[in-house]
């Protein structure tokens, strides 16, 4: 399958993304920019560049709270 032979770790993380259907969510749209993960990402990396490429982490609560209606 891929996974790399040299160097294993004693665990490893595999993810199966699927597509989802955008009816689920009701074509929601969320101001990310209030997120706090996100204003932390900001307030680190001063390379406007770089910023958008970061990742950061929230919860379903926090991003609900942060949907546009």
């Amino acid at each position: 399958m891929g996974y790399p032979t040299k160097d294993l770790k004693d665990y490893y993380l595999v993810v199966e993304i699927k597509l989802v259907d955008l009816s689920l969510f009701g074509n929601s749209e969320w101001r990310f920019k209030d997120l706090k993960g996100y204003m932390k990402v900001i307030e680190k990396e001063k390379n406007i560049y770089r910023q958008p490429g970061i990742p950061f982490t929230t919860t379903l609560s926090e991003l609900m709270q942060n949907r546009v209606k």
